[in-house]
C-alpha cells in the first residue's frame, strides 16, 4: 500500500521561512535525495529504534520526480524460514540477523515552490514508512546545516475530499497457523466478506466517513458479524472510493479519522506494481492532494 507526505523545506529556527523544494541552497529536492541515496548506496543504516535498518539500493531522476528503492527490516527474532509448499523449514536465523525487504519511495518536487509531495510503498515486513526519513535529515544537516526538513502525513481530507461515492465494502480476515478456518479453506492466507452496491446505485460518502469514525463496526450488522470482532487483530477493512474522474481506489480505513491512511497498491497474494505502474499511482495520487491544498508558485 501507499502513504503520502508532504515535503516542506525551511530555515533552521525560523519554521515560517518556507524554502521552495526547487532551489535549497541551489540544489533541488529530488536533487538531493539522489545525492544521499548515491552517498549511502547498499551501506546497512542502524535507525533509533536499534533494531531497524534500512540500506538505500538506487535512484532514478526524470523529469522533477525521483524513484528509490530501499531495502529494510528489524533483527530480534529467531526466524524459521519455511517452504510454503512442503512445509519445509529451509532454514533458520537467529537475532543477530535481519529480513530485509524491498520497497520504493515517489518523489515529486512539480506542486509548487511550498512543498514536495512523497509517497512511500508501505510493507508489512519492513522497517516502516518513515525508516528513510532520519537518515535523510542527518544528511541534509551535514549538507545544509541552516536548512530544516519536515515530513507530514497528509490526513484524511485531503485525500479523500474528491472523491464522490463508496463502490464497496470488504472485511478481510488473515488466517493465523492453527485457526478453525484453515479447515474450511485450501492454501488461503484470508477470509473475507464484500458489500457492494445495486447497479447504478452507488453508496454515498457517508458510509465511508462512518466506516472511518467506528474503525469499521458500522458495517458489521450489514454482514452478519458482531461489532467485536473489528477489535480483533488481523483483521482488515477496506474501501473502494470513486473518484470524480471516474477511477476508483482502495483505502485501509481503521485507522481513526485524522491520521494517515494508506492506500491499497495491490491485494494480498499478487505480486507488487512495477515501477511504471507504481510511478503512475504516485502521480495520480500526488495530483489529487495537490488540487486539495493548493499549488502556488512564488
Amino acid at each position: 500500500s501507499m502513504v503520502l507526505y508532504k515535503v516542506t523545506f525551511n530555515e533552521r529556527n525560523t519554521p515560517d521561512e518556507i524554502i521552495a523544494p526547487q532551489d535549497v541552497r541551489g540544489s533541488s529536492c529530488t536533487a538531493l535525495f539522489s545525492e544521499f541515496v548515491e552517498n549511502n548506496v547498499e551501506e546497512l543504516i542502524r535507525l533509533r529504534t536499534g533494531n531497524k535498518f534500512v540500506k538505500p539500493v538506487s535512484c532514478k531522476i526524470d523529469n522533477g520526480v525521483v524513484l528509490i528503492k530501499v531495502s529494510s527490516g528489524s533483527s530480534g527474532e529467531n526466524v524459521d524460514v519455511v517452504d510454503i509448499g512442503s512445509g519445509n523449514t529451509e532454514y533458520q536465523y537467529g537475532t543477530d540477523k535481519a529480513a530485509m525487504i524491498y520497497s520504493r519511495c515517489f518523489i515529486s518536487q512539480n506542486y509548487g515552490s511550498g512543498y514536495a509531495l512523497l509517497c512511500v510503498e508501505h510493507t508489512r515486513n519492513g522497517a516502516g514508512d518513515t525508516s528513510l526519513f532520519d537518515p535523510f535529515r542527518k544528511f541534509l544537516r551535514d549538507r545544509v546545516p541552516d536548512v530544516v526538513v519536515k515530513f507530514e502525513p497528509l490526513i484524511e481530507p485531503e485525500v479523500i475530499e474528491n472523491f464522490v461515492s463508496v463502490e464497496s465494502v470488504e472485511v478481510k480476515k488473515y488466517i493465523e497457523p492453527g485457526d478453525a478456518a484453515n479447515l474450511l479453506v485450501s492454501e488461503a492466507a484470508t477470509v473475507s466478506t464484500k458489500l457492494m452496491h445495486k447497479r447504478a446505485q452507488p453508496f454515498s460518502m457517508g458510509l465511508y466517513y462512518s466506516l472511518v469514525k467506528t474503525r469499521g463496526k458500522a458495517i458489521a450488522s450489514m454482514i452478519g458479524l458482531d461489532e467485536t470482532a473489528f477489535d480483533e487483530d488481523g483483521l482488515e477493512v477496506l474501501v473502494t472510493l470513486k473518484h470524480r474522474t471516474g477511477a476508483t481506489r482502495t483505502f485501509v480505513i481503521t485507522d481513526p479519522l485524522g491520521v494517515k491512511i494508506r492506500e491499497v497498491l495491490n491485494q494480498n497474494g499478487t505480486p507488487p506494481l512495477d515501477d511504471s505502474t507504481f510511478v503512475s499511482q504516485c502521480k495520480d495520487r500526488c495530483d489529487s492532494a495537490a488540487e486539495r491544498i493548493g499549488v502556488s508558485w512564488d
